[in-house]
Parts: C-alpha cells; sequence; structure tokens
C-alpha cells in the first residue's frame, strides 16, 4: 500500500467554476452534494412533534365599558326604587296626619292649622338690627361739626338711613330721629 502523509490538508469546498447569465442576472452555480461521506438521518414526522402552545391571557380586566353600562343601569334602579319607596312614606305621612287633624278637630271643635303669614309685596327680608339712641346722638354730634361721620355697629348703608331720617325730622333731636328710624 502506499503510504499516505501524517499531516491531512483541510477539505476546502470548491469554487464554483460555471456562471450563468440569465436576463441580465449572473447566477453563481451552487457545488453539487457529497452524498459519500454524509450518512441521512431520518427526520421525524411532522404529526409527531409537539407544538408548544402560547399561554393565555389569565388577567381579567378591571373593567370595561359593558360592564360600566351594567352598573349605571343599576343604579337607575336602585335610585328609582328609593324614590318610590320615599314617596310612600311621605303619602303614609301624610294620611296620619289627615287622621289625626281629623281626631283633634272631633275632640276640641277647633282646627290645628294656623293661618299661613303673609308677607307683603315690599316687606323687608331681614329686619335691620335697630338704632340705640346713643347712635343718634353721636351722629347729630359729627353733623354738626362736620367733617366724616363714623358710629361704631353702623356702616355706610346705617349711616345713609339715619341721615335720611334726621333730614325728615321736624325737631332736629335725638328723640324724633329714633322715632322714625324704628317706624
Amino acid at each position: 500500500m502506499p503510504e499516505t502523509s501524517k499531516t491531512a490538508k483541510p477539505k476546502v469546498p470548491a469554487k464554483p467554476k460555471a456562471k450563468t447569465a440569465i436576463n441580465g442576472w449572473t447566477k453563481v452555480a451552487k457545488p453539487a452534494a457529497k452524498s459519500a461521506g454524509k450518512k441521512t438521518v431520518a427526520k421525524a414526522p411532522v404529526a409527531e412533534t409537539k407544538e408548544k402552545k402560547t399561554r393565555a391571557y389569565n388577567r381579567k380586566p378591571k373593567g370595561s365599558f359593558a360592564d360600566l353600562l351594567k352598573k349605571q343601569v343599576e343604579l337607575e334602579k336602585a335610585k328609582n326604587g328609593a324614590k318610590v319607596d320615599l314617596k310612600r312614606q311621605y303619602e303614609n305621612l301624610l294620611k296620619e296626619s289627615e287622621q289625626i287633624r281629623a281626631h283633634y278637630k272631633k275632640l276640641f271643635n277647633e282646627s290645628i292649622e294656623s293661618a299661613p303669614k303673609v308677607r307683603g309685596a315690599g316687606a323687608k327680608k331681614a329686619p335691620s338690627r335697630g338704632y340705640t339712641l346713643e347712635q343718634v346722638k353721636l351722629f347729630i354730634e359729627q353733623t354738626e361739626n362736620g367733617g366724616t361721620i363714623k358710629i361704631p355697629g353702623k356702616n355706610s348703608t346705617g349711616i345713609k338711613r339715619i341721615n335720611a331720617a334726621y333730614v325728615k325730622a321736624k325737631n332736629k333731636d335725638a328723640e324724633s330721629v329714633l322715632a322714625l328710624l324704628n317706624k
């Protein structure tokens, strides 16, 4: 047998020798596969391999628009139910008060109801705090002396009212001005 050299040369794939031109493109020919050096391994059939399942999203959503609408419908029903219940209670209390009123009239021959107070069209909503004799005297002193008028416990509107009463008064004394203010 012929002797072989102990140093082995690494196998380098062969360079393609032929180039073919198709429609202006150059194509490199691939080298032929060496079948003698490689063993073919049988591949498993595709049906036998198990595919990895994707994990499902397990978290429940915090809320959706449909859930919101359901909650609103429930709240509306509860609100309407509460209104109906309160109306029934009110009507029952009215009936009970009518019975008490009739029973009182039967016992004492007089009505429980009091006449409602009627306010006039020009009536004051809040009564004024009133004026004291000392405030009116102080006003008269300050007007006679001249200058700015300052009365403790009265603002500019109160001072204007005292001035209007002072102008209308026949006698320019404190008692007549106070009498006009308290009418």
